[in-house]
């Protein structure tokens, strides 16, 4: 469920939930090219609809899914005990 509303309800889709990498491989533009080539990966294999979710604190995972050009939708709920809102985003190929 989303507190607004997909783009492409009809779609197939990947989901991207979490991405790290350890402080040591920090600031080397990593998590941009793990990103991309995950969506390259997957429109390789026909899928053209992607879903990003995020804690609401997690500045740096938003900036990445905005940099590679997803919209905010708006909020889910995860199955979480501890502030289960998340951030949702979508890229459309």
């Amino acid at each position: 469920e989303i507190d607004g509303a997909w783009k492409n309800e009809n779609a197939d889709y990947a989901t991207i939930h979490r991405i790290c990498f350890s402080s040591d491989f920090q600031g080397q533009g990593l998590s941009k090219m793990f990103l991309s080539n995950i969506i390259s990966l997957k429109h390789a294999q026909g899928i053209s609809n992607f879903r990003v979710d995020t804690h609401r604190l997690n500045a740096p995972m938003q900036a990445l899914a905005i940099h590679n050009g997803f919209e905010y939708r708006g909020i889910i709920q995860c199955n979480e005990d501890e502030d289960p809102a998340r951030f949702a985003y979508e890229l459309n190929l």
